[in-house]
């Protein structure tokens, strides 16, 4: 299946989901708004105060994403994370050949950063590729939770802390690091 296509087959089937047909061409226009979108993004103000104090406080930082690897590195260079992150601590599930919530990305990081996982914190809005992987790997997990899902009742693997809209960014990084 080509680029085009994937788009179309991607689009088509997340609408699907929530039990909207649309038509290819509505799939393909969907799609180059969301190209166009792609260009826009920008990191959330709060989520910069937490990059740069975490930053300043030594913490280093790393980014693991799944998706593409091109469409992904153009986000991260949308976001213009590389001013807090070393690109040498980027990882793409595209470029790497293995995703989230696979316990083997995290091992990949592990290694290629010289951390260790009890001491390691994962931040992500995933519930099931950003906690559930983490916590498999052995990490800390931080849940950004602002569109308020519930954790299914059967799950074994609980985030270590929530950040909703009753908790700051910044709030959870004062209280992981004990100040």
């Amino acid at each position: 299946m080509d680029k085009h296509e994937m788009h179309i087959y991607r689009i088509s089937n997340a609408f699907a989901f929530f039990g909207i047909d649309i038509s290819r061409e509505e799939a393909a226009l969907f799609q180059s708004y969301y190209a166009q979108n792609q260009r826009e993004i920008e990191l959330d103000p709060e989520m910069k105060e937490l990059l740069n104090k975490a930053k300043s406080k030594g913490i280093q930082l790393g980014i693991i994403t799944n998706g593409p690897a091109e469409h992904q590195a153009n986000k991260i260079n949308q976001l213009q994370v590389k001013d807090w992150v070393d690109e040498n601590n980027i990882f793409i599930s595209g470029k790497l050949g293995v995703a989230k919530p696979s316990i083997e990305i995290f091992r990949v990081v592990e290694n290629e950063m010289g951390i260790e996982p009890e001491n390691t914190y994962y931040v992500g809005d995933s519930y099931r590729n950003d906690v559930i992987g983490a916590k498999m790997a052995g990490w800390n997990s931080i849940w950004i939770n602002r569109r308020k899902h519930t954790i299914p009742s059967d799950m074994n693997y609980l985030p270590d802390y929530i950040i909703d809209d009753h908790s700051s960014p910044t709030y959870v990084l004062r209280t992981i690091m004990g100040k």
